[in-house]
């Protein structure tokens, strides 16, 4: 598998999905605006579903990635971390637009759940659900690096153990993709911060509550 092309192709995806969302996605206009044969897109991927998740999995690598190294920086501390983090975590959210869409989400799944698979297409679709492992993995690490670094400080209350917390912060995050309400009165991401808050206030110290009281995580400043 040629790594230049699956990037070429993905990118051309992510082109006609941040447009037009899946509807406007086809195998032929991925090829066309990737200037590449239609047959060569389906050497790579079996249908637009297996390319919706490609396109999802390198944007998700690419958002860990950069928040990942923010977590490893020398030059800040841990406040400082923290706060960057949840600013551009959210800045990538709101921005994600039809790429996290719970409809998209859902549809993707159900298509691909029912697709016959060929050799071939079983073949990617294992290679995709290795990048999905990466990814998860990669998640966990990130957060759990930062919960872990917050405790030796002295953020949190001794009580809460840096893995439990790690997956309750993962299960409020990814429970976000797949609510389904009336967003008219408040978003998706009004509750992911009002969560978050209530969560990060009840486990903080009075010392972790004093550092982070102007924290963007709590006050919803830069991140509303």
């Amino acid at each position: 598998m040629s790594e230049e092309m699956v990037t070429k192709i993905i990118s051309a995806a992510q082109e006609i999905l941040s447009r037009h969302g899946p509807e406007g996605l086809t195998m032929e206009a991925t090829a066309d605006r990737a200037r590449v044969a239609r047959k060569t897109v389906y050497n790579y991927f079996a249908n637009k579903y297996n390319l919706i998740r490609a396109v999802r999995l390198q944007w998700m690598q690419g958002v860990i990635a950069e928040l990942t190294a923010i977590a490893e920086s020398a030059n800040l501390q841990i406040i400082d971390k923290i706060n960057h983090i949840v600013e551009k975590g959210f800045g990538y959210l709101k921005n994600a637009g039809r790429l996290l869409d719970r409809e998209n989400l859902r549809q993707t799944q159900k298509h691909e759940a029912l697709y016959q698979y060929t050799l071939e297409s079983h073949l990617e679709d294992k290679g995709s659900a290795d990048i999905e492992n990466m990814v998860s993995k990669s998640l966990f690490m990130l957060i759990y690096n930062i919960v872990s670094e917050a405790i030796r400080a002295g953020f949190i209350i001794e009580d809460f153990n840096a893995e439990r917390i790690t997956w309750m912060l993962i299960n409020i995050i990814g429970g976000l993709l797949y609510l389904d309400f009336d967003e008219n009165h408040f978003t998706k991401y009004d509750l992911l911060r009002d969560s978050l808050k209530a969560v990060i206030r009840g486990m903080l110290t009075q010392e972790g509550y004093a550092a982070m009281q102007e924290s963007p995580l709590l006050t919803g400043r830069g991140i509303a």
